[in-house]
């Protein structure tokens, strides 16, 4: 099994669609690199929801990913085997209504069938305000990742 993990890995087109969508929430297409049956399982703070069929997994895109905020992936490790791609990102959210900004960790677990999605399990830690990554940067444990 061939795994990698750095930003610079290349990902599934189907994947990378969905990751260049997030940061110029244009889905329109999107449909076009899903399954007709595509399913959404979606596990955010004390909510857990799925969707089905690849006109509503995008719809939920949209709604989702690009509702409230305009995001930047800052951070991306990716994780590729087969037909399987787990990609664990950080985001910052820039609101586009009244809202402030946001700090965003999540995985996202891709299942591919023919090179579309045929699944996303999406797992969030929720969005976090200036105030909640103040006091992360402030109280948090951290390791120091050595660079070899």
């Amino acid at each position: 099994m061939t795994t990698t993990t750095t930003r610079d890995t290349a990902l599934p087109l189907a994947v990378e669609e969905f990751v260049r969508r997030i940061e110029t929430a244009e889905w329109e297409g999107m449909e076009d690199h899903l399954i007709a049956d595509a399913v959404y399982d979606a596990s955010v703070p004390g909510w857990h929801y799925q969707y089905a069929g690849a006109g509503r997994v995008v719809q939920e895109y949209r709604e989702e990913w690009s509702g409230k905020y305009r995001w930047t992936i800052v951070e991306r490790h990716v994780v590729a085997t087969g037909d399987d791609v787990v990609l664990a990102i950080e985001m910052h959210g820039r609101p586009i209504h009244d809202a402030p900004p946001a700090v965003c960790r999540l995985a996202n677990v891709f299942r591919l069938d023919d090179g579309r999605i045929a699944e996303h399990r999406y797992f969030c830690c929720g969005e976090w305000d200036p105030e909640t990554v103040r006091h992360i940067a402030d109280h948090a444990p951290k390791v120091e990742a050595s660079r070899s």
